[in-house]
């Protein structure tokens, strides 16, 4: 009897592994007819994956840009990648490209942003501007940031209105500040900075009122609600900073543009953000190879054909990766 149960489940176990080995064979005979008939670099470009020497030169870059943000405590802070007179290693070529640009404020990204009891800000990250127009409490000071990127430069700037008086509410103060070179900040790190500075100037007579602070950027809000190990992470300490301030004392979009303006001069260089950095050196290092014009003609015909709203349904689908990889 046991003889026979154990043949009877052999074959059971058998005829299941029929059955999932059916789809792989399946997908193997696809794959394997696709570069037997197909060159590489088209059923790359079809599949909307990146080459395999992209892939390792994005994570060899990504590691190089990662090293300079370390803290000077940090064990692996101090090692540099000096060219060899024999041989050049790929990490010192993608060393030498880094090495171009000027890395010497470069941010510095710890482990931890805060620390684990630190009570975090309350931020409400709504898509729907219809939910995020009235604040909390209507009888305070609200503060609009936001910034800008235009001819090289990057600007922020806000605007500080009081609605006690009135409905529209009365404005106290605007400010607009260069914030530098595009080739050093984003927008996501200049909006950061706004915040920032809008919370750095409220001035401290103000108690028992409430201070809104509106952004248009998601991801610098999401970013303040929850730190992690990213680029801006020392911007984000002095908003919890400025924060705690104000807590124990109880027109933006225009002002950015105008402060990008080259009459606008920076007064203090900040930080050069690793996220800026990695973005432009990885666009350096991207090879420029173009398929022939003869390739995917079917797909090509496919995508005029589709009217723009499929078209942008299908790429806003995607990640921003694979949309880049895609186009």
């Amino acid at each position: 009897m046991a003889r026979a149960a154990e043949k009877g489940l052999t074959a059971a176990i058998s005829l299941k592994r029929l059955k999932i080995l059916s789809l792989k064979r399946i997908g193997a005979q696809a794959v394997i007819g696709a570069f037997r008939t197909v060159a590489t670099a088209m059923a790359e470009a079809e599949a909307s994956i990146p080459t395999i020497e992209e892939r390792h030169r994005q994570s060899a870059t990504r590691l190089y840009v990662d090293l300079r943000t370390l803290p000077q405590t940090h064990p692996l802070a101090a090692l540099r990648n000096k060219a060899s007179r024999r041989y050049l290693s790929p990490m010192q070529g993608i060393a030498s490209v880094v090495a171009k640009a000027s890395t010497e404020r470069m941010e510095v990204i710890s482990a931890f942003a805060l620390r684990p009891w630190a009570k975090l800000i309350p931020i409400s990250a709504k898509m729907d501007l219809a939910g995020t127009v009235q604040p909390p409490n209507p009888q305070g000071i609200i503060i609009t940031t936001a910034s800008s990127q235009k001819d090289g430069r990057v600007g922020i700037g806000g605007v500080v209105c009081d609605i006690t008086h009135g409905d529209t509410g009365r404005i106290l103060a605007t400010y607009s500040i260069a914030l530098g070179p595009d080739s050093e900040q984003n927008p996501y790190t200049a909006e950061l900075a706004a915040i920032e500075a809008a919370l750095r100037n409220v001035p401290p007579g103000l108690v028992s009122r409430d201070v809104t602070v509106v952004t248009s950027n998601r991801s610098a809000a999401i970013a303040i609600r929850r730190p992690r190990q990213q680029s801006g992470q020392c911007t984000i300490r002095q908003i919890y900073d400025r924060a705690k301030r104000l807590q124990k004392n109880g027109c933006s979009k225009a002002a950015a543009q105008r402060a990008t303006k080259q009459e606008y001069v920076v007064e203090t260089p900040p930080y050069q953000a690793s996220s800026t950095t990695l973005r432009l050196t990885l666009a350096r290092k991207r090879p420029r190879e173009q398929l022939p014009d003869s390739v995917r003609k079917y797909s090509k015909r496919i995508d005029k054909a589709l009217p723009g709203r499929h078209t942008r349904a299908l790429y806003e689908a995607l990640k921003r990766r694979e949309s880049d990889v895609l186009a």
